[in-house]
């Protein structure tokens, strides 16, 4: 008796047919990407990207000492104390800033999540594919440098050095609880966990 079961490449089908494991078939995901989306996807970014905690650490310590090496020099040597208040005031604006460079990354990746709507997005073994109203793509896994997992997030972040590309994959946009489980499995099999 011959099989009529139609083989779709990429299926569990297709891979229990060829002899191989099945790899549960893709994962879908429906959502509309949120600003506390994007604010916990940013969040995960120290995890995967090499460096980002200590490039900030770097940047503060760089403030305080200007802040505080710059008023010693004009000052002189016998008003220390306005060198430690400089240097005070240097940090705080150097974390204000990073706040404000972070909520302005966020808002523009809001503004371009709600002029592109609600998105359907197919995780399988060969990449990920979104589409929305206004847009259609199709990544390899190969282009992401890693993700990381937050309470409510799969945050996959793109390989180039900078890595400010990412994309929040919301765990409530899957159908099924049990389907979170299969995406972080796909996830894991394709990419480095941060």
């Amino acid at each position: 008796m011959t099989d009529t079961t139609p083989v779709t490449a990429g299926t569990a089908q297709a891979a229990e047919q060829a002899g191989g494991a099945p790899s549960g078939g893709p994962v879908e995901l429906h959502y509309r990407t949120t600003i506390k989306h994007c604010r916990e996807a940013l969040s995960l970014r120290p995890k995967v990207v090499r460096g980002a905690r200590f490039l900030q650490a770097c940047l503060l310590l760089l403030a305080m000492a200007a802040g505080g090496a710059l008023p010693v020099a004009l000052l002189g040597r016998d008003q220390p104390v306005w060198g430690v208040f400089w240097a005070a005031v240097a940090a705080l604006t150097v974390v204000l800033g990073l706040g404000l460079i972070q909520n302005h990354h966020i808002r523009l990746y809001q503004r371009l999540a709600e002029y592109q709507g609600p998105v359907h997005a197919v995780a399988d073994d060969e990449g990920i594919r979104f589409s929305s109203e206004k847009t259609v793509s199709w990544t390899k896994w190969s282009m992401y440098g890693g993700y990381a997992e937050g309470p409510n997030v799969f945050a996959l972040f793109t390989g180039d050095k900078s890595t400010a590309s990412f994309f929040a994959l919301p765990k409530a946009g899957v159908a099924a609880p049990q389907d979170v489980d299969r995406l972080r499995e796909l996830l894991d099999r394709r990419l480095r966990r941060g």
